[in-house]
Formats: C-alpha cells, sequence, structure tokens
C-alpha cells in the first residue's frame, strides 16, 4: 500500500536572513524561506506525494533532512512557530484550509519524516495546526 502524505520539505540554505517570509500564492500558503531550525535556516515547501515519490526512495535515513526524531521535532516546532501565524500574509495559523495540500481542512498536519521503519513505513513527527473553532465546537469524545 503506498501512503499518500503531505510533507513539509525542508531544505537546508546559506542565508544571513533573520525572519522567515511566507511563500503565499493567491492567497495559499505555498511554503516559506528562511525558516529557523536549532540555528540553521531552511527552505520549506507544502507537497503531496508519496514518502518515495518525495524523499527519493524512502528506504534509508540519508533521504530525510532530519534523521532524528529530536531534530524532526524541532522542525515541526518551527513550522507551529513561524510559518503557521495570523499576519498581513494571511489567518496561516486560525484557517489551515489556506494551506497548500490541506484544502477544506479544519486541521492541517504536514509530516517530517526522519527515519525508515521499514517496507513502505516510516517514523514523523506532525506539526498540527488546527482551525481553534472547530475544536472548541466539538462535542465531547
Amino acid at each position: 500500500m503506498r501512503k499518500l502524505v503531505l510533507a513539509a520539505v525542508l531544505v537546508l540554505v546559506a542565508s544571513g536572513a533573520q525572519a522567515a517570509t511566507l511563500n503565499v500564492i493567491g492567497g495559499q500558503l505555498h511554503g516559506a524561506f528562511d525558516v529557523n531550525v536549532g540555528g540553521s535556516l531552511y527552505d520549506v515547501e507544502f507537497v503531496d506525494g508519496t514518502c518515495i515519490a518525495l524523499y527519493g526512495g524512502c528506504d534509508e535515513a540519508s533521504d530525510f533532512t532530519f534523521q532524528t526524531f529530536a531534530s524532526a521535532q524541532l522542525a515541526a516546532r518551527a513550522l507551529l512557530d513561524q510559518v503557521f501565524l495570523d499576519g498581513a500574509s494571511g489567518p496561516f495559523d486560525s484557517d489551515p484550509s489556506l494551506t497548500r495540500g490541506c484544502e477544506g481542512a479544519t486541521a492541517c498536519d504536514p509530516l517530517t519524516p526522519y527515519a525508515v521503519a521499514g517496507g513502505d513505513q516510516f517514523s514523523y513527527v506532525w506539526a498540527e495546526n488546527a482551525d481553534p473553532e472547530h475544536f472548541e465546537n466539538a462535542p465531547p469524545v
């Protein structure tokens, strides 16, 4: 079975910028430039696809930018703190459906894979960006 994922593809870049710059096209968040993860700057692109298609085979840890749980967790936290924000570019924190790949969603969970778990399985951390009104008004479970 092939897994389809919304991934936050992070690529290490050399830059002196201090703050993340959102990549917004037609009101939709496609990614960001210069996201600070543990002191290194990364460009982020939100893409849909299988792990194999997005990560060069998805068959070894070196396919991933982050290769430990701790580093993937830092990357996910950086998305929540620096990218999924409400601001002049759009309400990307309060309206997750404005993020590429999350259209119509009340929550958006881009994945940051960090290890191969065997077969078509992989380990990942997700940055859960959710519409607070959806969850505040939801009936108790």
